[in-house]
């Protein structure tokens, strides 16, 4: 029953209001444009190689519909494995009850709704996990082989999910198997093999740099937000923590804006939240008789995937597998009351859905297409746009344009005329307002067209920059 309401919820609601980085690896996907990417290396060929045979078909799907079919079906296959995982070190119950935990936070369900790139791999890092419970109790070769090889397939998914991988080591370490630590290194080196045996065929040759340059590429661009420990991540790290659990976002004041009546829920849930967790925390009890090696492990991924997280600006995408991390770990340190686990659960579920699945399944927020229809059919005007991202990648997506020159943050640019849509878009508290400065003096010289949109109407104007 469980399982039947999650994969409603997963297949049938997905996100009409993708983010930028969603559309574009779909497009790239769409157009086999960017199949080995340095960022996520085997995620945007195994979509491709799955999507082929169904166009070949006619079947009658869209790239980003079909993407989050199949996220879907590992975020389905991500919450059994975790079931099975506790289920071997824990009761049924508390299995259940944080699988049901797990599968309701936010982090999880914004990322199985969207085409983006973080479920595959959390679900082969959840499969590592499990064979390392197998391990750690039964200390059989096989199983090291095959967590080895689930933590290697998972970092090549997504290279976030090499800490988990390390934190698996340390729990190793912890059982000093010092053999076993060995053999694990020695799979895992799938990976930086695979890292170069793909620069060596994409650039002809093999170097240090170049095979540096393309693991980290994406802190040697000018387009890295990433500026080490400071103001925005003492902001961020926080509300992205959060938000791996519930949803918090400037969209939630244009949706009470909207439906007044959500004020109830907007109180309710919140006060059910704190009281259901208060009475969770003091129902609970320290378990005596956990596994200390999983314990460990889960610890030390749950850390050192925060740690990397705020070090990046708090980004909430490299937080999504902690909930995971975190329901692994209690289900060995605590005697947890199921029953309030599930009432807690409920109450995030229901906030989650109310937040932010149901508006981003059945609005179209910002209209954001539109203005990409825009810029496409004047290719020789240049824009500033609010989410230059997002129109970019849509542009990508609906016309087969990889390169958008026309297209440009405020920010980024100097003085001369530009259309743009920032001066009544509603622009709500984002993590966009910390990373791009959107402020910039500019006259408004004319009203070129409104934009109709379920957030709020707004229009493009023609505007001067000085």
């Amino acid at each position: 029953m469980t399982m039947a309401f999650f994969a409603i919820v997963y297949l049938f609601l997905p996100s009409n209001n993708m983010s930028g980085d969603a559309v574009c690896y779909a497009a790239d996907i769409k157009y086999g444009y960017e199949l080995l990417h340095w960022h996520h290396l085997l995620y945007n060929g195994f979509m491709w190689l799955l999507y082929r045979p169904v166009e070949a078909l006619g079947v009658s799907i869209g790239i980003t519909a079909f993407i989050c079919c199949i996220n879907a079906l590992f975020s389905l296959s991500t919450l059994a494995v975790l079931y099975a995982t506790i289920k071997r070190i824990a009761s049924e119950q508390t299995a259940l009850a944080l699988t049901v935990f797990a599968g309701s936070c936010f982090g999880f369900l914004r990322y199985t709704l969207e085409s983006e790139v973080y479920i595959p791999p959390l679900f082969f890092s959840i499969v590592s996990s499990y064979f390392f419970v197998r391990y750690s109790t039964e200390n059989r070769l096989s199983q090291l082989l095959f967590m080895a090889l689930a933590a290697s397939l998972a970092c090549l998914f997504h290279q976030i999910h090499l800490f988990w991988g390390i934190a698996l080591f340390i729990g190793i370490a912890f059982l000093k198997r010092y053999r076993d630590l060995c053999i694990y290194a020695a799979v895992t080196l799938i990976v930086p093999a695979t890292y170069a045996l793909v620069v060596f065929l994409q650039d002809g040759y093999l170097t240090f740099d170049n095979f540096s340059h393309y693991i980290a590429y994406y802190y040697y661009t000018p387009a890295s937000d990433v500026s080490g420990i400071g103001l925005k991540n003492l902001i961020m790290s926080p509300i992205s923590f959060v938000r791996s659990f519930i949803q918090l976002h400037g969209d939630i004041a244009i949706q009470l804006s909207l439906k007044p009546y959500l004020y109830v829920l907007a109180v309710v849930l919140p006060i059910a939240a704190i009281y259901l967790l208060v009475r969770l925390v003091r129902s609970s009890s320290a378990r005596r008789d956990g596994n200390r090696a999983v314990i460990i492990a889960h610890l030390a991924a749950f850390l050192l995937q925060l740690l990397f997280a705020i070090y990046s600006d708090g980004n909430t995408e490299f937080m999504v597998m902690l909930p995971f991390a975190l329901v692994i770990m209690l289900s060995q340190c605590c005697n947890l009351s199921n029953r309030y686990v599930v009432w807690l659960a409920s109450v995030m579920l229901a906030w989650n859905l109310t937040f932010s699945v149901l508006p981003n399944h059945f609005y179209n927020q910002y209209a954001t297409d539109k203005f990409s229809e825009y810029v496409h059919d004047h290719p020789d005007a240049e824009f500033v746009a609010y989410d230059a991202g997002s129109v970019q990648a849509l542009c990508f997506l609906k016309y087969g344009e990889p390169e958008i020159d026309n297209v440009f943050y405020l920010c980024d640019v100097s003085d001369g005329e530009f259309i743009t849509d920032i001066i009544d878009r509603p622009t709500p508290f984002n993590r966009m307002r910390f990373v791009k400065d959107i402020q910039k003096n500019y006259i408004v010289l004319d009203t070129l067209q409104t934009i109709e949109a379920d957030y709020g109407n707004y229009h493009l104007c023609k505007i001067r920059v000085r």
